[in-house]
């Protein structure tokens, strides 16, 4: 994937969060902005810092993604914008829908693409289809130089420059704010405590999501991008490896990928959130990796009830595909053992 190629105009920002910053405050003022509960908090902080408002809808819990139906449902009269990320890499033909929807009714759509980079749509790259789109090159996703988003779209973007001129640059104080943040919410999930996590949200964390990076980053971000073909063809064998070794199982289902995906990480769905526990438990104390990333973070924000999503938070366990693998193998034997299999 060539980014000069991709859309007529493209930046390369802090992070896609600073890029979903830009866009809106260049396009929008309190304004609703819908985008499903189980994206990552980073894709949420930009709808407020810009000044807007930030309107979840529910997901379908066969694929993580958002269908239309559920996001057309939110949209009102306020609503000028939708944010429609690829969750974990999964692409969805809705989107489409989505698209033409926006047409007809003067809506802005934002393809974030942060865990889809080189995935395509009815043979279309993802990033093409939106009024915008954008990537994320940050810590574990597919392109991971550990910093740095891309922005992309065939509109002008010379007053998006000139404001993201304005951000302050990425330092080692940004740094440790955002491990002690991370830090933080992940203790404040482990209690299971939301009313503290809506305390923890509701301070202003603005220089950890808008900033600008250095020319030194901005050229591993294109470095890396090159190796972007290579990068996929090691994903597919390690996701195809997690395939061959896991035992057949009716404890959970593996998370269904449409044609053209790039699969961010492996991706279960266990069906009791307690074996679920366990599991992670044993897991980490044999050091293998294992997530239980998305969270619903539209709870957090509002006090409405995502159902759909609640039940992936709950259930969701994802496998990195940049383990080596024997890791990969043994993290196999663990799930076919705990859930009855033969992975002795």
């Amino acid at each position: 994937m060539e980014i000069e190629n991709l859309r007529k105009n493209y930046l390369y920002v802090g992070r896609a969060a600073t890029a979903i910053y830009l866009i809106l405050k260049d396009n929008l003022k309190n304004s609703e902005v819908v985008l499903p509960a189980n994206i990552c908090y980073a894709a949420v902080y930009p709808i407020i810092y810009s000044g807007n408002i930030p309107v979840f809808s529910d997901v379908d819990i066969n694929t993580g993604n958002a269908t239309y139906e559920e996001i057309i449902k939110k949209v009102t009269s306020k609503t000028k914008a939708i944010i429609y990320p690829y969750m974990y890499g999964n692409t969805n033909c809705d989107i489409l829908k989505i698209r033409e929807y926006c047409d007809n009714n003067n809506i802005l759509l934002i393809e974030d693409c942060a865990s889809a980079m080189g995935a395509k749509i009815d043979n279309k790259s993802v990033g093409t289809i939106g009024d915008y789109a954008v990537f994320s090159t940050g810590h574990a996703k597919i392109v991971d130089v550990g910093n740095g988003g891309i922005l992309v779209t065939d509109n002008n973007i010379e007053k998006i420059k000139e404001a993201y001129k304005e951000l302050p640059f990425y330092d080692e104080i940004i740094d440790n704010k955002l491990t002690e943040f991370s830090r933080e919410y992940r203790r404040l999930r482990n209690i299971d405590n939301l009313n503290q996590q809506k305390e923890f949200f509701k301070k202003s964390y603005k220089d950890l999501f808008l900033y600008q990076i250095n020319d030194k980053i901005e050229n591993q971000i294109i470095g890396k991008i090159a190796e972007l073909s290579k990068i996929l063809l090691n994903r597919e064998e390690k996701y195809n490896l997690f395939i061959d070794e896991l035992k057949d199982n009716n404890e959970y289902y593996i998370l269904k990928y449409s044609d053209g995906s790039t699969p961010w990480r492996f991706t279960i769905i266990v069906n009791d959130p307690q074996k679920r526990r366990k599991l992670i438990n044993i897991l980490l104390e044999e050091k293998l990796f294992v997530s239980d990333w998305y969270p619903n973070i539209g709870k957090i924000f509002t006090n409405e009830s995502f159902p759909n999503s609640d039940y992936m938070e709950d259930r969701i366990l994802n496998f990195s595909l940049e383990d080596d693998s024997e890791n990969i193998k043994k993290i196999c034997k663990k799930i076919n053992k705990h859930f009855g299999g033969d992975g002795q």
